[in-house]
């Protein structure tokens, strides 16, 4: 529970769970949370949305910490359903084990295997233990928070496959192969669609949610990373990390529309601000910047430099579009981003290794 004490009123069984674990409605006066997955730390840390926004430090907004510890290397990744009560985590290396990836934060050894874990936020604990095909990276979730998809980028192994994942019954249904090194996947406003990128092949694939169905890859610059869809747009942007750009291309016809470089540094994370037309992407090796560039005119529009280190995976942006959270996995950071204001802020999370991956809880 959380250092507050606080009472939960409603309990609520995980139907078809086949683990009779129960799941802890969250009262209507818990906070809203940005939550970081703190990757070879083992913790999920659970911060107080509205007192980040406010100027609180971690330790003020701290709400607790949910102990991972057992699941080696260590939550890399994770999603929330649309209601914010469970959190799909992908304990995995990533492209971070051996040396190459493994420069990017630090050098550390990383353990290699992996799985997906369901984890209850109200209860704090994990509900559901899933293996996929291959050890999964990113994932997606569906709007109407039954489904959700992994990118399997494996491990040793080469990776190559999307699984998709039956939240009600905690259960893989399907594992498809779809080409080398899939990383992160993202789905479309409706969820009919999504998306996903092949790094080793160089090339996106999307495909069709109901059917399963994978289109024909769309070649892009070296090494695609994460990608988002914009909304109203008709258009998907990707970043191609060692092509030192972001590329637009249009979903219709699979054209590339723009492309905008990113200054020499390496660009990861894609995320669409809502209510706008414009994309937050990270980006950088020794130092961090944000990137945010209109999908629609294909320029940059502001380019701010992050006072946490590299290598950030995700700006992560709440649904208001008003503040995004970039976490720092080297030094143990958080940046605080006011979209619309400009204003900037970086608070020590972690004294150890630090976040990997953050999401926000929508507003209740």
């Amino acid at each position: 529970m959380s250092r507050q004490g606080r009472a939960f009123s409603v309990l609520l069984v995980v139907l078809a769970s086949g683990c009779g674990e129960t799941v802890e409605e969250q009262d209507a006066s818990d906070p809203r949370l940005v939550i970081t997955a703190d990757w070879l730390s083992g913790t999920l840390t659970l911060l107080d949305h509205d007192a980040l926004v406010a100027g609180a430090s971690a330790e003020t907004a701290l709400v607790d910490t949910v102990d991972l510890s057992a699941y080696a290397p260590g939550p890399l990744e994770l999603e929330l359903t649309p209601d914010g009560a469970l959190a799909v985590v992908t304990v995995s290396p990533g492209f971070f084990g051996g040396g190459v990836g493994g420069s990017l934060v630090g050098s550390p050894e990383v353990p290699e295997g992996g799985r997906l874990l369901v984890v209850d936020i109200a209860s704090r604990k994990v509900v559901a233990e899933l293996e996929t095909e291959h050890t999964p990276m990113g994932i997606a979730i569906s709007p109407d928070g039954r489904t959700a998809w992994t990118a399997n980028y494996g491990d040793a192994e080469t990776g190559r496959t999307l699984s998709q994942i039956d939240l009600a019954s905690m259960t893989v249904v399907a594992n498809t192969e779809v080409g080398g090194r899939p990383e992160q996947v993202t789905l479309n406003e409706d969820g009919s669609r999504g998306a996903l990128n092949l790094a080793s092949d160089n090339a996106i694939r999307l495909f069709d949610t109901s059917s399963g169905a994978v289109a024909d890859p769309m070649t892009t610059a070296s090494d695609p990373s994460d990608l988002a869809f914009v909304p109203g747009t008709g258009r998907i942007a990707v970043a191609a990390s060692q092509g030192l750009k972001v590329q637009i291309f249009d979903v219709a016809t699979g054209e590339m529309t723009a492309e905008v470089a990113t200054s020499g540094a390496f660009p990861y994370g894609v995320t669409h601000i809502p209510g706008t037309t414009r994309v937050l992407v990270t980006g950088g090796i020794a130092d961090a910047n944000l990137f945010d560039i209109d999908v629609m005119t294909g320029e940059l529009v502001k380019k701010t430099p992050l006072e946490g280190g590299a290598y950030p995976l995700v700006a992560a942006v709440n649904q208001e579009g008003s503040h995004a959270f970039v976490p720092h996995p080297i030094d143990g950071m958080l940046s605080v981003f006011d979209i619309a204001g400009d204003g900037l802020r970086t608070i020590q999370v972690t004294a150890g290794d630090g976040p990997m991956y953050a999401v926000v809880q929508p507003a209740r």
